[in-house]
């Protein structure tokens, strides 16, 4: 078995973390906490901000985190806030230190689902993830992929593929020079591209992590010959409720290709044309 892709896993966006170092900038400039005459308050309210500043933005980022989460953590914050005054002058140290453990059961409480699923799918990203050869062969046809003229062009004598669900399938070649499509009864070609998805959530919802996979399959004995494999994770319960739920799901993309200075994600295009050749043909010369 060959593996051809570099795995992505869940990493810190450098993206996020140069927004973080803007704003991080600004709450310097505004609360000047290095200065001699900064007070004690004043120094913690930058702390407090710096904190507030990287979960929403490089947390929320690295695990996709959707809006939901952050507004009831903020809120509930908030509340929790008004509750102890951790910053009062008059605060006791055990004062601050309630504040401290309410404030990471909240964090918990909201996204304990997020960061489990999170996790789990880094781990399967490095395991299962990324594009594996088994088997390379030649054919003059390929099934499974609707529309020919891409796959006609690369070499294949016709395409293959059902295109509805009462099971009519169309085939697609070239004549004369021109691209005709034309249904058929019977699908003929050997190996065809499929795509499934299977639920493989562990420790929270079954549903929550999907686990999709592109293959090519040979239509003679069901062996796969190659396939790529990514994940998708669906919002986190606090992202859910109470207000409108998200729609989609956040895609986790194990099938990351590094070609020279660009890195591009793995389609069906690559599996078929990593797998499936087509067939050499002799060029008669008169």
């Amino acid at each position: 078995m060959s593996t051809i892709s570099e795995v992505t896993t869940y990493y810190i966006n450098g993206a996020a973390l140069l927004y973080f170092c803007f704003f991080s900038l600004i709450a310097i400039w505004i609360f000047r906490p290095f200065s001699e005459n900064t007070s004690g308050k004043r120094k913690k309210f930058f702390y407090l901000v710096e904190c507030i500043l990287f979960w929403i933005i490089v947390f929320n980022t690295t695990y996709f985190v959707h809006g939901q989460a952050t507004i009831l953590f903020c809120l509930l914050s908030f509340v929790v806030l008004l509750i102890f005054r951790p910053f009062s002058a008059k605060a006791s140290r055990e004062r601050k230190r309630g504040f401290i453990i309410v404030e990471l059961i909240l964090f918990g409480l909201l996204h304990w689902d997020i960061i489990i699923a999170g996790q789990q799918v880094s781990w399967m990203c490095r395991k299962y993830g990324g594009m594996h050869i088994y088997k390379r062969v030649e054919s003059d046809s390929i099934a499974g992929m609707a529309g020919g003229t891409y796959w006609l062009d690369y070499g294949f004598s016709y395409v293959e593929s059902y295109i509805n669900y009462k099971g009519d399938i169309f085939r697609w070649s070239r004549r004369n020079g021109k691209v005709i499509s034309e249904k058929v009864d019977k699908m003929t070609s050997r190996y065809i591209y499929k795509h499934r998805y299977k639920y493989v959530g562990r420790l929270v919802n079954k549903s929550m992590i999907t686990k999709n996979t592109v293959s090519v399959v040979d239509r003679s004995n069901g062996s796969v010959l190659g396939e790529i494999i990514d994940f998708s994770i669906q919002p986190g319960w606090a992202d859910q409720f109470p207000f409108i739920k998200p729609s989609g799901w956040s895609h986790c993309d194990c099938s990351i290709h590094q070609n020279g200075h660009y890195a591009y994600s793995l389609t069906s295009t690559d599996i078929i044309r990593e797998v499936v050749k087509p067939v050499k043909r002799e060029v008669k010369y008169d």
